[in-house]
């Protein structure tokens, strides 16, 4: 800004000096070459004039047509222009001809400046104020003498003299004005200079008004790929400019229209005081008017020339919002139906340091404002909403002291440090100690019903470079001591996340749940399908508080006991988490019940008992129904136990095992994610319930397992809320083919008793009747069958006869 400072200074200097004083002793269409090649000097640009005449009417003055001020053609912005001034016009005031000064007024009309930014951060400013490279010397072609530029010292009033000649300036130095003395000093003393170049000048010049009707500026900034900024229609003017006294106020007025308003929206009028002498600048009142609503702006700068340091403000304690709709009516068309803003805003910001080092702290209050967001969001005057913020900058570093969001009475603070480096990495902590959900949702007329209570408290730290966002990472933690949702009460929350590389990570997850514990993470891919992990672990938990509240199927399952769960999938659309869930888990009860199933009176059908009763006739028995199990209304366990995978939203169960005092079930099959049942099992009496069952001994032992139990295979089919329990078809046709067969095993068993009783006597008759071989007999005899054999060769016949082969 210094440099700027500088340069432009210099710049107007050379051009009032060459453009007024000289057109009255040099010809006009010498002047070109002489503002190009002096403006030239001082930066590193090209400049171009159209055409340089005089005005006598309806002023005295000079006018510039066509001036173009551009970069170098071999500078990164190729010659690009900066600054396009189609009129340049200087008004000079006659009467200050006849007191030896010359007041002048500039006005421009129509200018276009154009500021562009490459990537790198560089401008077309800072390209244009570099020191311009020293020319090469080179010899000239023989031409006519160069027109002599006058020097300041030649420049005496004698020249406005009609009567002398001034083609020929004179060359020689006038001799040294010797210092005044003391006693002259007193008489006369000399008035203090200011440090302008102004000063030096033996005709005292003074622009006293500046104008610049219908300005456009363009921003390009190039690091973002933003479309260019342009700003239309800004009219300044500067009156009243007298740099030569502290305390004449100079007049300033600045306005624009913005947002296609056909009438100027955007102003800002008031007075500055320049001490040129002390090097300071005060605004001390001036407004910035938007559509007629002001807010006021007090500013003051020392030492601008050097080390430049400022303090100033800005306050409107009403605020009118009706202006903001009369300044963008599109503004508010584009917003959701239902949106506005009125009433008043309060305001007070106040900054203060130097170029390097800026303080700000300031105060947005909207407590008298309404304010609605389609249905999302609807604040009526009287509810707290108020933003404070406290910051500091440098150029290496945006230091946020605090800033404060205070909503319904609940504040949520930022803290950190964003670094102004090419990435702009940053280093934020968002903190909220109590945020009251009920009461925040009441700012919302769409979520205002939902049935949340809860004061949690969350901090979020943000690190990364915001140029590049998905570097950005955040981690945090949220603690609620109870929080309520519909049917789910969370007690004792306390959990860890994490944001990174487009994955969002929960982690340590702890809370109390279903009248038990939970503790758990989850992983969710942001990018392409909405990938998710989920790992839970829930201990003593209620289960008919987990399936009322997750399935909507209450009063199906009760017990207490262990989940654990870890599934993938995809989506957050239920149709979409049904095709793709997949994973495995565990699930442990004791002291529950299956209440929507009465498996024992199901698998004990008339139909079971029937075929049972038929097949125990047989054998000149019947049966029993222990008491135990007349009085079962549903299926109760002791202990349930299973695991389960699940492929693409299917519960597979390779087994449900329950056991009772009076029966043990084992099941095995699928559940759908609609928690339809397609199952098979064994429903397997105790000993003890099968001897009631059974009384008769010798005949239970045909219809129970190696362990004494009788199985009854069986189907669980249907709705889990109304399943249909049934037992297996092919059971019941076998129960008689059971008993015939366990009697004809039996009788068989009896024939051959029988049949080896009445085979013993007649051995030993076969032994009496046969005479003992005489030794002298020569020839030789089969040794008899022993007792052995022969009791197995008369059951052999025997069997025979009985069974006819």
């Amino acid at each position: 800004m210094k440099k700027l400072f500088k340069v432009g200074i210099t710049v107007i200097v050379l051009f009032l000096v060459l453009i007024i004083v000289l057109p009255f002793v040099i010809p006009l269409d010498r002047l070109k070459p002489i503002i190009i090649e002096k403006a030239e000097e001082q930066i590193s640009g090209d400049l171009e004039i159209g055409k340089i005449s005089l005005r006598f009417i309806p002023f005295i003055g000079l006018k510039l047509d066509n001036v173009t001020l551009a970069n170098k053609p071999d500078s990164p912005f190729q010659g690009a222009p900066i600054i396009k001034l189609p009129r340049f016009d200087f008004h000079v005031h006659l009467k200050s001809l006849f007191k030896m000064r010359v007041i002048a007024g500039l006005k421009i009309e129509k200018p276009e400046i154009f500021f562009t930014k490459l990537p790198s951060g560089k401008s077309n400013i800072d390209s244009l104020l570099e020191k311009p490279l020293a020319p090469v010397p080179a010899t000239p072609p023989p031409a006519e003498p160069p027109l002599p530029t006058p020097t300041t010292s030649q420049w005496q009033l004698q020249t406005l003299n009609a009567q002398e000649t001034v083609n020929t300036p004179t060359t020689e130095v006038p001799e040294a004005t010797p210092p005044p003395s003391p006693e002259e000093v007193k008489k006369d003393p000399v008035p203090a200079t200011s440090g302008s170049p102004l000063d030096n000048l033996p005709v005292k010049i003074e622009v006293t008004e500046i104008r610049i009707d219908e300005a456009q500026i363009t921003v390009t900034d190039q690091a973002t790929k933003e479309p260019p900024l342009t700003l239309r229609d800004l009219n300044i003017k500067i009156s009243n400019i007298k740099p030569q006294d502290p305390n004449a106020p100079i007049s300033l007025e600045i306005g624009t229209k913005i947002f296609g308003s056909p009438k100027e929206n955007l102003s800002l009028k008031g007075q500055i005081f320049v001490d040129l002498a002390k090097k300071i600048v005060t605004v001390p009142k001036a407004d910035l008017l938007i559509a007629g609503s002001p807010i006021h702006v007090e500013a003051k700068v020392e030492n601008y020339d050097t080390n430049p340091a400022f303090a100033a403000s800005l306050s409107a304690p009403t605020f009118k919002f009706a202006s903001i709709d009369e300044m963008a009516p599109a503004a508010l068309k584009a917003l959701p139906p239902e949106s506005s803003i009125g009433g008043s805003m309060g305001l007070a910001f106040s900054a203060s340091g130097t170029p390097s080092s800026v303080k700000a702290s300031g105060e947005l209050n909207f407590e008298n404002t309404s304010i609605a967001y389609g249905k999302l969001f609807r604040k009526n005057p009287g509810q707290n909403l108020k933003i404070t913020l406290d910051v500091a900058s440098t150029p290496a570093q945006l230091t946020i002291k605090q800033i404060a969001l205070s909503i319904l009475g609940d504040a949520i603070i930022m803290e950190g440090t964003i670094q102004m480096t090419d990435q702009q990495d940053l280093n934020i902590l968002i903190d909220s100690k109590a945020l009251n959900i009920q009461k925040l949702l009441t700012l919302s007329p769409a979520y205002a019903s939902m049935p949340v209570q809860g004061v949690p408290s969350f901090e979020i730290t943000a690190t990364g470079a915001t140029k590049n966002p998905d570097s950005v990472n955040l981690s945090g933690n949220v603690v609620a001591k109870k929080i309520t949702y519909d049917k789910y009460t969370i007690d004792n929350l306390s959990t860890h996340f994490g944001y990174a590389n487009k994955t969002a990570r929960l982690h340590d997850l702890d809370l109390d749940i279903f009248s038990g514990h939970l503790f758990g993470a989850a992983v969710v891919d942001l990018q392409k399908d909405m990938g998710w992990q989920l790992d839970l672990k829930l201990s003593d938990i209620d289960i008919n508080q987990v399936l009322t509240t997750v399935g909507n199927a209450g009063e199906v399952l009760t017990g207490r006991g262990g989940l654990s769960l870890a599934v993938t999938g995809t989506g957050t659309d239920i149709t979409a988490i049904k095709k793709t869930l997949s994973g495995q888990g565990g699930l442990s009860l004791h002291d529950g019940t299956f209440k929507t199933a009465n498996i024992s009176k199901g698998v004990l059908s008339p139909q079971t008992l029937g075929a049972l009763q038929t097949g125990l006739g047989l054998a000149g028995t019947g049966i029993k129904i222990p008491e135990a199990l007349v009085q079962y209304t549903d299926t109760s366990f002791k202990l349930l136990e299973t695991s389960f995978t699940i492929v693409n939203g299917v519960i597979q169960v390779p087994q449900i095992h329950m056991a009772q005092n009076d029966y043990s079930i084992n099941l095995a099959g699928t559940i759908n994610l609609d928690l339809e049942l397609n199952m098979k099992g064994d429903f397997l009496l105790t000993p003890a319930r099968t001897s009631e069952l059974i009384p008769d001994e010798k005949t239970r032992s045909y219809f129970v397992n190696a362990d004494g139990q009788f199985t009854i295979p069986f189907t669980l089919t249907g709705p889990v809320t109304n399943p249909n329990v049934a037992p297996d078809a092919s059971f019941i046709g076998d129960i008689a083919k059971r008993a015939l067969t366990g009697i004809a095993q039996e009788k068989a068993k009896q024939l051959v008793q029988e049949q080896v009783q009445k085979a013993v006597p007649q051995l030993g008759g076969l032994l009496q009747n046969t005479p003992l071989a005489q030794p002298s007999s020569p020839t030789p005899t089969s040794p008899p069958p022993s007792a052995g054999q022969a009791v197995q060769n008369k059951a052999a016949e025997t069997l025979k006869g009985l069974f006819g082969r």
